[in-house]
Parts: C-alpha cells; structure tokens; sequence
C-alpha cells in the first residue's frame, strides 16, 4: 500500500521582522482566503525545535527530527508532538513521507529536549511562529508570522498521488499570483541555508 504523503508548497507574502507589518499581511491573506470559502479558522503558537546526532547528518539525508510545543496563545501548557520529515521527493514542492507521534497531555517541551539530548540528539534550530489555519477544499491552508523572518503561506494536501496533489496546488497558487516557491524549511531560512529560490 502506497505511503500518504504530505505533499506542501510554501511561499513567502511578507518578508519583514517587523510584527505590525507582518500581522497586516497575515490578515489580508487571511481574508483573501476566506473570501474563497476558507473557513475552519485557528490561531495557534508553535515552538519547533530541530535535531541533529552526531551519527547520523540529517542536512545530508534531507531529513529533519522535530520535537514542535503547540497551543493556543491563551494558555499556558504545550501540546508536545515528535516529527521524522523524510527526505522531499520532488523539486517542485515539498513532499515528503512524515512519521509523528503526539506526547501525553501536560508533557514538558524541556523535559523531552533533555530527554533526547541524553541519547545524543542536540538542539540545531529553533522556530518560533504564530500560525493561522483553515480549510479550503481539500487544501489545508497555514498563514504563517515567523519570528526572525516574515510572513508565509504553506498549502498542504495529504495524498498518496504525488504528482496530482503537486498540479492541484500550484494552480491553488498561481490562482493567487503566488509564483515564488520556497522548498526550504523555516530552520534553514534563519541559518540562511540553500539559498536556491524555486520560481
């Protein structure tokens, strides 16, 4: 049985540390997108941290190990979930094969960093970001306010028919006049890693 993929596409709308700016361009891609029928809205903050081992080079693989905090920006506690991110399968998006596993309710995002570090695995990266999702379709749409870098739109589809879901988003995109691809992660971003910009 073919794996599910998810299949992701990522562009930037807003490059601007400043927060006032980069909340005004969330918002006016927020409404852009409910005026298409979007709906399901949630806002949510998200605190990844990023991998390495020193056996094994996950930049090297295109591979990514991920410990990610989640909540609602009105609570206190953390959602905790691990992510393995396989290598992307295509260079038009970025799909890739992805293994995650939701951590007990009321975990500690410290208590599994140490955790891990005590089997090697340290800390490469980090991301901050605000994130706003909705539902359009069969799109799950993500506005994202990174901290450090802008404001970015993710469009993502869960398929097992890779070149499909490819089609269905870039047209999604062009729709949009979003042409300018970004198949590098946030982590990379911020390192300023991989400087090639997919059009």
């Amino acid at each position: 049985m073919p794996y599910m993929l998810e299949v992701e596409a990522k562009v930037a709308i807003d490059k601007t540390e400043d927060q006032v700016e980069m909340a005004g361009a969330a918002r006016n891609m927020l409404e852009k997108i409910r005026k298409l029928g979007g709906e399901g809205f949630k806002e949510i903050e998200q605190w990844d941290l990023y991998l390495e081992h020193p056996c094994r080079d996950f930049n090297k693989l295109d591979e990514a190990f991920r410990i990610r905090g989640e909540r609602n920006p009105e609570e206190t506690d953390w959602d905790i979930k691990m992510t393995y991110k396989g290598p992307k399968l295509s260079d038009l998006s970025k799909a890739r094969v992805e293994r995650e596993i939701d951590l007990q309710k009321g975990t500690q995002l410290q208590d599994v960093q140490d955790m891990l570090s005590s089997i090697g695995l340290e800390v490469a990266g980090e991301v901050k970001k605000i994130r706003w999702s909705l539902q359009l379709d069969d799109f799950h749409i993500f506005i994202d306010q990174v901290e450090g870098l802008g404001t970015y739109l993710e469009v993502e589809l869960m398929s097992v028919d890779l070149q499909g879901a490819e089609k269905k988003i870039l047209e999604f995109l062009d729709s949009l006049g979003l042409e300018k691809r970004e198949r590098r992660s946030y982590v990379e971003l911020l390192k300023g890693e991989n400087l090639d910009f997919e059009g």
